[in-house]
């Protein structure tokens, strides 16, 4: 509320949704939420980044004026289920490179931070915090398909711009830790999903 921050909510569980609605209600948080949804997060997250293309009449209106028609792209994205977060990351291949960063460029705003919480535990090649950055890399950018298992690709993803992080959030099972990893999604990263190496 003393940011002054916009939020978009999502659960797949309806009762979830409604617990939210009333916190937003019973903290007068209203102004604050755009929306609160009930949706798949594979397609609530493909939802959030269909930005359309700019219209000339866009090109004219003031960006305080922006209309739920034209929704701003939030500063973070925090993605807190460690069992399927990372797989709903393939909705990053529908997101728009280019109309995105014209919207940004025009709110001199900047590319969302996502904040994905996995499951990761060490093995004799890595790290637990190494191992949770290869699962979000595997499902941003997968190399060589489910039979092979990639390792190291943090570098990868900065070289792209995303300046990658990893924390340990708790452990849950002998061996077996939550671990948060935050990464800014980019332009080159966008395009790189989706098969533009250039």
């Amino acid at each position: 509320k003393k940011l002054n921050c916009r939020i978009i909510a999502n659960d797949w569980n309806p009762n979830a949704v409604a617990s939210c609605k009333a916190n937003v209600a019973l903290n007068h948080l209203q102004k604050n939420f755009h929306k609160v949804s009930c949706q798949d997060a594979f397609d609530f997250l493909v939802d959030v980044g269909l930005v359309p293309p700019l219209r000339e009449e866009d090109l004219t209106m003031d960006a305080s004026t922006t209309t739920t028609n034209s929704l701003l792209l939030p500063d973070h994205i925090l993605m807190n289920f460690p069992l399927e977060a990372p797989k709903f990351l393939s909705a990053l291949r529908w997101w728009s490179a280019s109309s995105i960063t014209q919207k940004l460029a025009r709110e001199k705003s900047t590319y969302p931070v996502f904040h994905v919480y996995t499951f990761a535990w060490a093995d004799d090649r890595r790290s637990v915090k190494d191992m949770a950055i290869d699962v979000i890399a595997d499902n941003l950018i997968p190399l060589g398909g489910a039979a092979e298992t990639s390792y190291q690709r943090k570098e990868e993803l900065d070289r792209l711009g995303c300046k990658v992080q990893a924390r340990i959030i708790r452990d849950v099972a002998p061996g077996k830790v939550v671990v948060c990893v935050s990464f800014r999604l980019t332009r080159r990263l966008v395009k790189h999903i989706q098969g533009d190496f250039l």
